[in-house]
């Protein structure tokens, strides 16, 4: 989505957008961003968390794509367990109580994002993500 937007952008489009509103950001802020926003770095604790869900999302989803939905939910269910029984996942009790109760395929098929990127720092291919983020 942000590769699109920056090519539209680039392009002077007329479906460039003129605001975004970023949900869940894989990479970070724009190589080429001015003025950012102050921020304190993430702890290491808070860069373990980040890595873990990160790697179990892009497990669950090879596993559902490639392998088979039953070692999809075992690894979903594995993962969120030990996320929320040493208090490392990411988001808020509601939302881990939501991933837990049904998850549904259509929730796996959305970690794709997850899994590109494991797949592009594992096969040296990042420079696909260069245009990742808005500037």
């Amino acid at each position: 989505g942000l590769m699109w937007c920056n090519r539209a952008i680039e392009d002077d489009s007329e479906n460039a957008p003129d605001k975004i509103v970023l949900f869940d950001v894989c990479t970070g802020p724009h190589r080429n961003m001015k003025d950012l926003p102050f921020a304190r770095k993430n702890t290491p604790s808070e860069e373990f968390v980040t890595v873990f869900y990160r790697i179990v999302f892009a497990i669950t989803f090879l596993c559902y794509r490639f392998v088979g939905t039953g070692l999809a939910y075992a690894v979903h269910f594995l993962g969120l367990g030990v996320m929320s029984s040493f208090k490392i996942f990411p988001l808020l009790e509601t939302d881990i109580d939501l991933l837990l109760s049904k998850p549904c395929p259509r929730l796996f098929y959305m970690m794709y994002p997850y899994y590109k990127l494991l797949e592009s720092l594992l096969t040296g291919g990042m420079r696909d993500f260069k245009d990742a983020s808005m500037p």
